[in-house]
C-alpha cells in the first residue's frame, strides 16, 4: 500500500513519466486503427477486383453460347438452300441434316432444330396434304390463339420424338413468337424471342426461347428489305431451354450466383432464370448488374458472390490484428511506466 502511494506521488511530481506511457498506449491504438483500416481496404479491393473480373466475363460466356446456336441456324439455312429451298426440303432430308449437325454435343441448351413453313391461309389444304404424304399422316395445324395473317407452322423438328408436342404448331398464333418472326424478317438476322413457355417442356415454371432465322424464295430477295416480307418461305429455328443453356455455365466453380431478366421492354423486367444459389434477399453479399444486348433482346444480369467465393481468400482478420497491437501497446506502456517508477 505504501509502495502504491509512493508510485502515485512520483507520478504527481513527474507527470512526464505517465505522459510517455500514455503516448505509447495511444500511439498503439492509432497504429491498430490504421492497420485495421488499411488491411480491410486492401482485402476488400482484392475481393472486389476478383468478383468484378468474374462478373465482366459472364456476359461474354452467355453470348458465346448463342453465337454457337447462330452457327447452327446459318448451317440449317445453308442446308435448306442446298436442298432446293423450302420446296425441296423433306422430312428425310431434314433428319439427315440434323444427324450431321449433332446439336446435342455441339449446342448446349438446344432442345431441337425446326423448319417452320410459312403457310398462307389459302394454301392450308395443299400444305396439309403434302406434309401428310411426307411420312406424317396424322399431321394437323394447332394454334395457341386466334390471329390473322399467314401461319408459320412447325413442319419438321429434330429430334422428333422429344419435340412431338411442337409439330404442327402455328408459332405466329402467339404474340411473342409472332413479334420475333416479324423482327427476324425485317432485319434478316438471327433473332431471339422474348422468354416463352415451351410447349415441349413439362415444367410449367421454366422459360425458353426460339432462336430464329428466316428463309426466302431465292437468295436475291434476301438483300432487299422490300421483298423479304413477300418472299419469306419460312423460318429455321432452334428451341433453347433457359435453364439448360444458362445452367451449364458452371457458376458453382466460379462461386457466383446469377439471375437474368429480360428488360427489352422499358416498363417490365421479367426474370426468366435464377441459379440455385441466388439469394434475392441478400444484403451483405457482393453484387453487380450487367446489361447484355443479344440478338434483338436486352437482358440484365444480376450477379452475386456466393459464400464459397469469400472462402477462397486466405485473409488475416484485421480486427484480431488490431486488438493484438493494442494489447502489446498496453503491455509496453505499463512496462515503461514501471521502469520509470523504479
Amino acid at each position: 500500500m505504501l509502495k502504491a502511494k509512493s508510485y502515485l506521488e512520483t507520478i504527481r511530481r513527474k507527470p512526464s513519466i505517465l505522459r510517455s506511457s500514455l503516448v505509447l498506449l495511444f500511439g498503439g491504438i492509432v497504429l491498430a486503427m490504421t492497420q485495421y483500416v488499411l488491411l480491410t481496404r486492401h482485402q476488400f479491393e482484392e475481393v472486389s477486383t476478383r468478383f468484378q473480373e468474374l462478373a465482366d466475363r459472364l456476359p461474354g460466356q452467355i453470348a458465346a453460347r448463342f453465337d454457337a446456336h447462330e452457327y447452327g441456324l446459318l448451317s440449317a439455312r445453308g442446308a435448306l438452300v442446298a436442298a432446293g429451298g423450302a420446296q425441296g426440303i423433306t422430312r428425310g432430308k431434314f433428319h439427315e441434316f440434323s444427324e450431321t449437325l449433332n446439336f446435342k454435343d455441339n449446342f448446349k441448351g438446344a432442345r431441337g432444330y425446326a423448319f417452320v413453313r410459312r403457310v398462307p391461309r389459302a394454301s392450308e389444304s395443299d400444305f396439309l396434304a403434302a406434309t401428310r404424304a411426307d411420312g406424317q399422316p396424322g399431321f394437323s395445324i394447332r394454334e395457341l390463339g386466334a390471329h390473322e395473317g399467314d401461319r408459320f407452322v412447325v413442319q419438321y423438328i429434330e429430334p422428333e420424338d422429344q419435340n412431338a408436342a411442337a409439330l404442327g404448331l402455328d408459332i405466329a398464333s402467339e404474340s411473342r413468337r409472332r413479334q420475333a418472326i416479324q423482327e427476324a424478317i425485317a432485319s434478316n438476322r438471327p433473332t431471339l424471342t422474348a422468354p416463352i413457355r415451351l410447349v415441349q417442356q413439362n415444367d410449367a415454371e421454366s422459360f425458353g426461347f426460339l432462336f430464329m432465322l428466316p428463309t426466302y424464295v431465292g437468295s436475291a430477295s434476301m438483300k432487299s428489305a422490300e421483298k423479304r416480307s413477300d418472299t419469306v418461305s419460312g423460318i429455321v429455328d432452334t428451341v433453347v431451354s433457359a435453364n439448360e443453356v444458362l445452367g451449364s455455365l458452371e457458376l458453382d466453380k466460379q462461386s457466383v450466383a446469377l439471375a437474368v431478366y429480360d428488360t427489352t421492354e422499358k416498363v417490365t423486367a421479367e426474370r426468366f432464370f435464377t441459379s440455385k444459389q441466388f439469394d434475392g434477399k441478400a444484403l451483405n453479399l457482393l453484387t453487380t448488374k450487367k446489361v447484355l444486348l443479344i440478338y434483338g433482346r436486352k437482358w440484365t444480369l444480376e450477379i452475386q458472390a456466393t459464400p464459397a467465393f469469400f472462402e477462397q481468400f486466405n485473409h488475416l482478420n484485421g480486427l484480431y490484428i488490431g486488438i493484438s497491437i493494442v494489447f502489446f501497446s498496453l503491455l509496453l506502456a505499463a512496462l515503461t511506466l514501471l521502469l520509470n517508477l523504479n
